[in-house]
């Protein structure tokens, strides 16, 4: 049985035998679909996924992720570094604010 248009791995409608990054495929559609309301093939999607979801999407499947930690792990280290950033930001911020009321610009 093939899966749903647009979210079927390409090697499923070859010769080629499915294994995880198959699932995987499916799953980096979703995880679009998800963020854009759009397949990958509508919609190109731009942001801090991008390179997660391009990775899981690759046609070949040599170039997917082998396994779900690894996709685990590199969500974790970009949601990691987009908290730091936001943390950064939130005390810049504060600084600018507490300048502010400190000099009465």
């Amino acid at each position: 049985m093939l899966g749903s248009q647009g979210y079927a791995a390409p090697e499923q409608f070859g010769f080629y035998q499915t294994d995880i990054r198959s699932d995987i495929y499916s799953l980096g559609v979703l995880y679009h679909v998800l963020l854009t309301n759009k397949l990958p093939r509508d919609y190109d999607l731009q942001g801090i996924e991008k390179r997660i979801i391009d990775k899981m999407i690759a046609i070949d499947p040599q170039g997917r992720y082998q396994d779900v930690k690894e996709i685990i792990k590199d969500l974790d280290q970009l949601f990691h570094i987009e908290k730091r950033k936001k943390r950064k930001s939130n005390i810049l911020k504060l600084y600018r604010d507490l300048e502010v009321v400190s000099f009465g610009r």
